[in-house]
């Protein structure tokens, strides 16, 4: 899963060949397994263009939760081309706004990948950093296990990699952002049924 920021005028012929791509048979891509899902597509076409385009340097974090001494993320956290948050793609437990799912919270604590000292600025020798989290990133995808209301998970599950930092929810700046998210999503619910007058 990713977000991309696109200029349409910029990036016309791109789009047109990923389109293509998308939506050729057979799909080669898929059989030869040379792609991590359809987004890949989107690099190959810029590439193929030669369309300018940014890769943020920040790995995705994973917001989830904490049981025992376990973790089990389900929400992709992306950053900004400086660092900060600024995507929260709810992609294991989805936001649908039914009553039940209004009142389980999935974001307890966030899960970061942690870079060394000199390589923590996205500022930095970007050929040393990317080598770094070439080598200590990882996305691990299990199943639910402990958490069973979940059929998969991601991050660093035992929390014991020095990779991996796990930050209590209500230590962030938007802790109160899930209960929003959710009450935003309750009424969005109502919307959608009939009224009583009718």
């Amino acid at each position: 899963s990713g977000q991309l920021l696109i200029d349409r005028r910029r990036s016309k012929v791109a789009l047109e060949i990923v389109q293509f791509l998308a939506l050729r048979r057979p799909d080669h891509f898929e059989r030869l397994k040379l792609l991590h899902g359809d987004k890949d597509l989107f690099r190959l076409a810029w590439l193929k263009t030669n369309t300018s385009f940014h890769m943020i340097r920040t790995p995705a974090a994973a917001a989830g939760l904490v049981k025992g001494k376990q973790f089990c993320g389900m929400t992709m956290v992306q950053h900004d081309p400086q660092g900060e948050i600024l995507f929260l793609h709810h992609n294991g437990k989805k936001l649908i706004g039914e009553e039940e799912t209004s009142k389980t919270r999935v974001w307890t604590h966030l899960q970061s990948f942690v870079f060394p000292e000199n390589l923590t600025s996205v500022d930095t020798n970007a050929g040393e950093r990317y080598e770094y989290m070439t080598n200590n990133y990882h996305v691990r995808i299990f199943g639910g296990g402990i958490f069973r209301d979940f059929t998969m998970c991601y991050g660093d599950t035992a929390m014991k990699s020095e990779h991996y930092k796990t930050t209590s929810w209500d230590d962030l700046p938007f802790k109160d952002l899930e209960d929003r998210l959710h009450d935003f999503a309750q009424v969005a619910r109502t919307l959608d049924r009939p009224s009583e007058s009718q």
